[in-house]
């Protein structure tokens, strides 16, 4: 009987560490991301990425940096930056709506960001 109560403990103990492990995982998303836009071979077309949970394109185009970050469950938004010290921000927007930013491109340092809250 007694060994029987043990992997009953054991088993029940396992059960709830694996379930809180499954939990915290659930929701385990990156809440922010930047990448340079430099590189305009590789950026002349929107680039889209799903990260965090929602969908991010960001380009350059001629002398504009810009950047979209949507996501369906959580306030976002994004932000261009270039070398000059030029920072747009969308500033935070709701679930379910498009964050858009946009700036003059320098010669180099262009970068685009997205944040979840």
């Amino acid at each position: 009987m007694k060994v029987y109560s043990k992997i009953a403990v054991a088993v029940v103990t396992l059960g709830l560490v694996v379930g809180v492990s499954n939990e915290v995982y659930a929701d385990s998303q990156p809440s922010s991301g930047e990448v340079s836009l430099d590189k305009p071979a590789k950026n002349l077309l929107k680039a889209t990425q799903k990260v965090g949970g929602g969908t991010w394109k960001h380009w350059m185009t001629g002398d504009m940096n810009y950047s979209e970050y949507y996501h369906s469950t959580r306030q976002h938004s994004t932000t261009v930056k270039n070398s000059t010290g030029r920072s747009v921000s969308s500033g935070w927007v709701a679930k379910g709506k498009w964050a858009k930013a946009s700036c003059k491109a320098s010669l180099s340092g262009n970068k685009a960001y997205w944040n979840t809250k």
